[in-house]
């Protein structure tokens, strides 16, 4: 609906001004899109492509052969100019579609999913463009099931369940909203008997103990390590491992819809 491929049916939203149901012509000289399932021509080179999806956005044939060095550059695609896409990895047309995305210099860009079946090396080139994007001031609208993602790259989240915004805002408020806490655990070569001087720090929650390894539960781990230390010299505990875990995008989730994410 965004992209004007489909109309609403009710309501609206604005992008820049310009309505996607009054002003559907205008939305799409200011927006890029960048589908999940490659939309690309596989006969045809990528300086092809580009050219074509220029063409369609009206660009001139200066401004086509200028773009076109740019985000063959940008996508680290320039020695591959010429070849079919026919012959490049899963990794390289994303890289394309992405440009493809890009070739009228959008202010708003769409990606679905844009690093669905590719191979680590080809993810983090991916995220290197979006943050390099993010920097040029382009504003992003990211579709992921790839919580991680996410949570990295995204400065606001909205978590959908079952065709519903269910919650919205940054990491930080979306930890506030279920109140995620941080968990330092430890474990020690024997069982702690008695764990009263955890429990009597200031700032511990609860304290838990399972199958060996001991959980203390705070509001801010960094704050309680050097108390926590101290509790262990005391009594002369020997820890053979201490982490930290702090909640995640995936905790938030979970504790939103009661299941981990599936497709």
């Amino acid at each position: 609906m965004i992209s004007t491929y489909l109309k609403p049916d009710s309501g609206d939203a604005v992008i820049n001004g310009k309505s996607v149901v009054g002003e559907p012509f205008e939305v799409k000289k200011i927006i890029g899109v960048s589908p999940q399932e490659v939309a690309l021509y596989e006969d045809l080179s990528a300086e092809q492509n580009l050219a074509f999806f220029g063409r369609m956005h009206g660009l001139s044939r200066g401004d086509i052969i200028r773009r076109t060095g740019e985000l063959l550059e940008f996508t680290g695609l320039t020695e591959k100019r010429k070849k079919p896409v026919s012959t490049y990895s899963g990794g390289m047309k994303k890289r394309l579609n992405m440009a493809c995305g890009l070739i009228n210099n959008p202010g708003f860009l769409m990606l679905d999913e844009p690093t669905a079946g590719v191979d680590p090396q080809a993810r983090e080139y991916i995220y290197d463009m979006i943050v390099n994007l993010k920097k040029t001031g382009t504003t992003i609208l990211y579709t992921t099931h790839y919580m991680e993602e996410a949570q990295n790259l995204c400065d606001r989240i909205g978590i959908i369940d079952l065709g519903e915004i269910i919650a919205e805002g940054t990491l930080g408020e979306l930890l506030d909203l279920v109140q995620k806490k941080d968990v330092i655990e430890l474990d020690p070569s024997q069982p702690v008997e008695d764990t009263a001087d955890f429990e009597r720090i200031d700032g511990v929650e609860k304290v838990e103990q399972e199958d060996g390894t001991l959980r203390i539960t705070t509001g801010n781990a960094a704050s309680l390590l050097g108390k926590i230390s101290g509790v262990i010299r005391k009594n002369s505990y020997t820890i053979k491992k201490m982490r930290v875990r702090t909640p995640d995008l995936e905790d938030i989730f979970i504790s939103l819809t009661g299941r981990k994410l599936r497709e």
